[in-house]
């Protein structure tokens, strides 16, 4: 039986190779993998979201809490900025497994 993490995990896989095109020409873009579990990766994710041009370190604890930490910054960032969260498209990018 899934669990709720489940859910929000697989949720999280899928916006795998995603770019959210938002207004001004500002993005959003989604890396996600499994892969082993080690001690750099102890919860088995490859990660990185990346708001245009901004990169910053993050300590996973899960797959819902890594979702809220990221949307509430880039809504931060955005709102600094005077730029909305509206997706103008969204492009999908699969990469080769």
């Amino acid at each position: 039986m899934l669990r709720a993490t489940d859910y929000t995990l697989e949720f999280l896989l899928a916006f795998d190779g995603r770019i959210h095109h938002l207004e001004e020409g500002h993005w959003l873009k989604f890396e996600i993998k499994k892969v082993k579990a080690t001690k750099r990766r102890p919860h088995g994710l490859s990660y990185s979201f990346t708001e245009g041009d901004i990169r910053r370190s993050y300590e996973f604890k899960d797959a819902a809490t890594l979702l809220d930490d990221f949307f509430d910054e880039v809504e931060r960032v955005l709102r600094e900025r005077g730029v909305g969260m509206t997706a103008v498209a969204v492009e999908e990018i699969r990469r080769s497994k």
